[in-house]
């Protein structure tokens, strides 16, 4: 064993080096202390170690002690406003406020009632968890609320609060715990903004749990609907197909345009197997922007039915903000040959019968 261990030390020798450790002043003193004076020593030792002792048990202590209620917003996002006169109409961000019982709770004493408690709509998991169920969860006294300062509640402020980036609009206390901001135009799509709360504001006697909130607007989506086979009724030779496409915000024309395909097999059976032909097509949009219409140029009946391919890529830009569709949209429509074009497939005959149950 002896011949292992020096080995060892010539082997670490050899690859770091011979290595000397002298002791520090502090510690040549205290172990100069045990050896003179030893009760001195082991007096101080033992006091060092009481005082830690009571630091660390100190510590438990207070952690075990209930938190103090702060207050925590929930974040309403603003949904899409209602058109009126083809102009989407602006819709309110609300700041709701209610005391953060979850963060008040000792995790220990919640660890020990979770196994009793039955499962609650709302957990943490969800934020719209009401004060009520978070109550009945951590078995606290349902304390009232003022979050508003009382000299605000009703008034429209001028201060103390602010959105970034910046947006024309008012803020308002509806009520000592709703704080609502509405907008002069329209939310734009997918815009993140945060929201900076300052105390002064709010009832002094209460503490925030936070100051500062971020949220999302609405995204833009698209959908395609009515997408069908017109014959104009004063001209029965010119046929068309026609659609119209449904946004939630307002869109860039020349975008739609961009990320838009109508597409159909070529006719005949030399164009069987081939790759569907681009039609052409016209678009335009209604005063809001949020609604376009779609119609083909003339086309002719095909010698068999075939399908229409209409296929509305990802990526269309919103007028306003940088909001960008996410999904696609696809519809397929069968176009009539020239035989099947207004035949009649099914008949029957049916009595028609008045109130008094006569026939007519």
């Amino acid at each position: 064993m002896p011949a292992v261990g020096s080995s060892a030390k010539n082997v670490f020798r050899s690859v770091f080096g011979a290595v000397q450790w002298s002791a520090p002043e502090w510690l040549l003193r205290l172990k100069q202390l045990a050896r003179t004076h030893p009760w001195r020593f082991w007096g101080i030792t033992l006091l060092v170690l009481v005082l830690l002792t009571a630091i660390v048990a100190g510590y438990h202590y207070y952690q075990q002690l209930p938190k103090p209620l702060q207050v925590k917003a929930e974040v309403v996002t603003p949904q899409i406003g209602h058109s009126q006169d083809d102009t989407e109409q602006p819709t309110p961000l609300l700041l709701k406020f209610s005391y953060d019982l979850a963060s008040a709770v000792n995790p220990a004493q919640e660890q020990e009632h979770e196994p009793e408690l039955e499962p609650v709509l709302g957990s943490e998991q969800d934020p719209l968890l009401s004060s009520e169920q978070e109550m009945a969860r951590t078995s606290m006294p349902a304390p009232m609320l003022s979050a508003a300062r009382l000299d605000l509640i009703g008034e429209v402020l001028s201060d103390g609060v602010a959105i970034s980036p910046a947006v024309p609009g008012k803020w308002l206390w509806q009520d000592d715990n709703i704080l609502s901001f509405t907008p002069e135009q329209a939310w734009p799509a997918d815009q993140q903004y945060t929201v900076k709360l300052e105390k002064r504001i709010f009832n002094p006697e209460i503490e925030l749990a936070r100051q500062h909130y971020k949220f999302t607007t609405e995204p833009l989506s698209a959908e395609i609907n009515r997408l069908r086979f017109y014959q104009n009724p004063t001209e029965p030779t010119r046929r068309n197909v026609v659609a119209t496409l449904n946004f939630s915000h307002p869109v860039k024309l020349e975008s739609v345009k961009q990320h838009l395909t109508m597409v159909m097999q070529a006719d005949g059976e030399a164009a069987t197997g081939s790759r569907p032909q681009p039609l052409p097509f016209s678009l335009s949009a209604d005063e809001s922007g949020r609604e376009l219409y779609l119609q083909s140029d003339d086309i002719n009946l095909p010698e068999r039915e075939q399908y229409l391919t209409l296929q509305l890529d990802a990526g269309i830009n919103a007028v306003r903000g940088v909001g960008k569709t996410a999904n696609a949209a696809k519809a397929q429509l069968l176009v009539p040959d020239r035989t099947s074009f207004l035949k009649v497939s099914d008949l029957n005959t049916e009595i028609v019968r008045n109130p008094q149950q006569q026939p007519e």
